[in-house]
């Protein structure tokens, strides 16, 4: 883990599928700050700082994992019948990603969702950016 006083610079993201991920799922972008917007309704939504219905301890470990150079493995989600998100798996990598200013990110999603989350939170982008930021260890 770096000290208190490292500032990572802006790095790129490396994306990965699970490796025992045989889905047919879409890999498609989404800007983060659409998907918040149609997650927030949803009563798994993990609010700013891992608050709100998150895991304790996953938010603050997910950072603590990225900040190793890891790979990330894609965010499963989906459309709910009422309109908004919901996960199958990630939600506090993309709570801890949002927070931390990661404007887009890859997600897998199955096909009946694809077209409606390329329309409401789709994203021309094609990398996902960890903006510079400093850890502190305290």
């Amino acid at each position: 883990m770096a000290d208190s006083n490292t500032i990572l610079r802006n790095a790129t993201l490396r994306w990965c599928r699970h490796p025992l991920d045989q889905s047919n799922d879409d890999l498609i972008w989404v800007d983060l700050t659409k998907i918040d917007f149609y997650w927030k309704s949803d009563r798994s939504y993990v609010g700013r700082g891992g608050t709100g219905a998150a895991i304790a301890g996953r938010y603050k470990k997910f950072g603590e994992w990225i900040m190793k150079g890891n790979e990330i493995e894609y965010v499963s989600l989906n459309r709910s019948s009422e309109g908004h998100i919901v996960f199958t798996d990630g939600r506090h990598r993309t709570a801890w990603l949002r927070d931390h200013g990661v404007v887009a990110m890859p997600i897998l999603t199955e096909n009946q969702s694809t077209q409606w989350l390329l329309e409401k939170c789709g994203s021309d982008l094609r990398e996902s950016i960890l903006p510079s930021l400093k850890v502190d260890d305290s």
